[in-house]
């Protein structure tokens, strides 16, 4: 299966995204990381790539809206804050 370039750079580019929210948002005052805050990474980067696809939709005429895209964002995040979790977990 061939992979398009466009869906890589959205999956590395959200995984990053949600990653550093991980990094710079998710610890508690213990230094843990809360499980419940991981879905609000995941929730937050998902409802700001969906946004972003509509905002082409209605207002650019040279971009395009795509569902591939808001999966690819979606997996990305999910990748990105899982790494970022186990890393921290370790």
């Amino acid at each position: 299966m061939f992979i398009h370039l466009d869906k890589l750079a959205h999956f590395i580019i959200y995984g990053v995204l949600a990653g550093l929210l991980v990094l710079t948002h998710c610890k508690t005052a213990s230094g843990r990381v809360g499980i419940k805050d991981l879905g609000y990474v995941i929730l937050i980067c998902t409802i700001y790539g969906a946004i972003l696809e509509a905002m082409q939709y209605f207002f650019l005429s040279d971009r395009f809206f795509e569902i591939p895209d808001i999966i690819a964002n979606i997996i990305g995040s999910i990748a990105g804050t899982v790494f970022v979790y186990l890393f921290l977990k370790r």
